[in-house]
């Protein structure tokens, strides 16, 4: 699988995932909770890894904006300034 593919999932799971947990409430129902549990902490991680693949990825094409790199970038920035503004 092409990195650009893994990264666009992993940011779109990254930002479905938080989204998801901030807006619903996760321990309404029991299995819910539990996943949202589980996952926390490699969402957490990945909140902080994907930024910085994304500049590498994205350096390596020249900055380039015809690469898919920016958006995921934006989004990622767009889910951290959701956590940081829905405390």
């Amino acid at each position: 699988m092409r990195k650009e593919v893994v990264i666009v999932v992993s940011t779109f799971i990254l930002t479905f995932f938080w989204f998801f947990a901030v807006t619903k409430s996760v321990y309404h129902y029991v299995i819910v909770g539990v996943i949202c549990e589980i996952l926390w902490l490699p969402m957490m991680i990945m909140l902080v890894v994907l930024p910085v693949l994304c500049i590498y990825y994205w350096r390596k094409q020249q900055w380039s904006f015809k690469t898919i790199y920016p958006c995921c970038l934006l989004m990622i920035i767009a889910t951290m300034l959701l956590l940081y503004f829905n405390r």
